[in-house]
């Protein structure tokens, strides 16, 4: 965890309150060199007695009451200030997809969708140029909460981070749909048709899993990978993907 980020994630408890005895807090800290180095510092600089706890991010929200955000709501919550792991929706379709959801859930209201953004701002650890990386980012503790597409955080528990858990936002979600298309000019047309043929093939759609990649397969003759969501159990908005292209 981040230095400047302790701060937001200490609990503080009182130990002592007696004219005879100094004042004493324990940190709730997920940086176990730093913090030593800390409370000490802490403690010279003030002569208030500080002893620290290791706890990671889950634990310590844990402790704070915090329970795993399961609507968006949630992710305003002022005691995940700095928390909130997201990319830009200017270089990320994860997040462009996030944005979007907004707009829909506020009946198409593009400036209540911005209004959203801008309340969820200061709780922003810092947006990523890439989705998937707040996947990593809450894997790691950097970060209590990623934003992202269930799959990559399926790919990361998958990884060794087993404490991870997918949540869906009870007001619904969005979604997207991959795509695939022949640019026009191309210099081996024929080919790329059949590449385009081939990555639509039942063949070629049975790889994700192979690489951790558990998004549900257009191709319906493939069956879905039991780790994959499923969109029957899931609240889903009415995702207008026409709608959402934003202007070229």
């Amino acid at each position: 965890m981040r230095p400047l980020a302790i701060a937001l994630v200490a609990v503080l408890l009182a130990a002592g309150c007696s004219a005879q005895r100094r004042d004493k807090i324990t940190v709730a800290c997920g940086a176990s060199e730093r913090c030593s180095m800390m409370v000490k510092r802490f403690s010279d600089a003030t002569g208030v007695e500080a002893d620290f706890v290791r706890l990671s991010s889950g634990e310590a929200l844990a402790r704070r009451g915090l329970k795993p955000v399961r609507s968006w709501t949630d992710l305003l919550d002022e005691r995940l200030r700095g928390g909130v792991a997201i990319a830009h929706p200017a270089t990320s379709g994860t997040a462009y997809t996030a944005l979007w959801t907004q707009a829909l859930l506020n009946g198409g209201d593009q400036d209540a969708a911005l209004a959203y953004m801008r309340r969820l701002h200061p709780n922003v650890l810092r947006y990523n140029a890439s989705g998937s990386a707040a996947a990593v980012q809450a894997a790691k503790e950097e970060a209590a909460v990623g934003i992202v597409f269930s799959h990559d955080c399926v790919a990361a528990q998958e990884q060794g981070y087993p404490n991870l858990e997918v949540t869906f936002p009870q007001e619904g979600t969005g979604y997207e749909l991959g795509g695939l298309a022949l640019l026009s000019g191309a210099h081996s047309p024929a080919g790329a048709r059949t590449y385009v043929d081939w990555a639509l093939s039942g063949a070629s759609q049975r790889l994700g899993p192979l690489v951790r990649f558990y998004a549900l397969p257009t191709n319906t003759e493939v069956p879905a990978h039991s780790k994959a969501a499923d969109p029957a159990a899931v609240k889903l908005v009415p995702y207008d993907v026409e709608a959402a292209e934003p202007p070229a």
